[in-house]
């Protein structure tokens, strides 16, 4: 389902990655939510194909749809 998504003890602490780099799904989550574009990652990190790049943003999706949520307060 995402072949491009793996995780390895020792590597990014174990966390989801795109194959073959040291580039987690958390990273480029981050990235997307500063402001970067796809192919604003792929230039950076030419080593990842836009491809890739939309494979992460669908793993986190769909890690969410199967993730249990904690209700927050709105603080005073």
């Amino acid at each position: 389902m995402f072949p491009n998504i793996v995780t390895t003890p020792g590597i990014v602490s174990g966390r989801p990655r795109i194959i073959n780099t040291r580039l987690s799904v958390e990273f480029i989550l981050g990235l997307l939510a500063e402001g970067a574009s796809v192919e604003n990652i792929v230039a950076a990190y030419p080593q990842i194909t836009g491809d890739q790049v939309r494979e992460a943003i669908r793993f986190a999706a769909d890690s969410l749809r199967h993730d249990s949520f904690v209700e927050f307060q709105k603080a005073s």
